[in-house]
């Protein structure tokens, strides 16, 4: 997911930057080379909001003076699963992995 994320914003920022430079085929050529990775970029951009809220539910996980050691442990599995599933998501893929019998 962050690979392809960090992909996206390079190409978005080369297409930027040769647009600014009066490229604009150079930009063009950009955008037909990677016209997939660039029509995923509303999903890859939900889950890196996704993440964002995950990661602070992270955080307060590990910061609660509340939950015992055995419910941050499971609460922190639970969130990370949901990060696992969010990425997923935002690669165009199901949300789990089927295991095989």
């Amino acid at each position: 997911f962050y690979e392809a994320r960090d992909q996206l914003e390079g190409v978005k920022a080369s297409i930027k930057k040769f647009r600014q430079q009066g490229q604009p085929e150079r930009a063009k050529d950009l955008v037909r080379e990677h016209r997939d990775l660039l029509a995923q970029e509303g999903r890859i951009r939900g889950g890196e909001r996704q993440m964002k809220v995950l990661r602070a539910r992270v955080n307060g996980i590990f910061a609660s003076e509340t939950l015992t050691p055995q419910q941050k442990q499971t609460e922190l599995e639970r969130t990370r699963g949901r990060m696992r599933a969010a990425a997923r998501v935002a690669l165009g893929l199901p949300p789990t992995v089927k295991k095989a019998p």
